[in-house]
């Protein structure tokens, strides 16, 4: 069994949110994925990930990256689950156009799902900001 490769999942979803494509987005995730995020405390289901978490950060991001260059990747024995752990660099936009460096890391578990873009999706996303500022 061939198992789907997590950086790639890392850089096109990377990819959709640098274009704020949102519904775009939504392919990578499962519609009843879990998240905890930079904004949203917790959120259940991929409607309130979107509305309560992606629009309001995806629309204020320039730049947004995966650091894929030093990722954390755990993948079960029988392919059924990836977990990536990584940091994540970006530029943050004020509502009068000031930019300022924003990085965090994220965590996230993924599962293969062969209709998704590159056959995994994640059930489960957790992204905080660099607690070091």
């Amino acid at each position: 069994m061939t198992v789907p490769d997590p950086i790639a999942w890392l850089e096109a979803f990377a990819d959709r949110v640098r274009a704020r494509d949102l519904d775009g987005g939504r392919r990578f995730f499962a519609p009843g994925a879990t998240g905890f995020g930079t904004r949203a405390a917790r959120v259940d289901g991929l409607g309130d990930l979107v509305e309560q978490q992606w629009r309001p950060i995806w629309t204020s991001t320039r730049g947004f990256r995966f650091d894929v260059e030093d990722v954390l990747v755990a993948t079960a024995a029988d392919g059924s689950q990836t977990t990536v752990a990584v940091t994540w660099s970006s530029e943050g936009v004020t509502a009068d156009g000031t930019t300022f460096d924003r990085a965090g890391r994220a965590t996230l578990v993924l599962v293969p799902d062969p209709g998704s873009p590159v056959g995994l999706v994640a059930v489960h996303s957790h992204f905080s900001e660099d607690p070091t500022g």
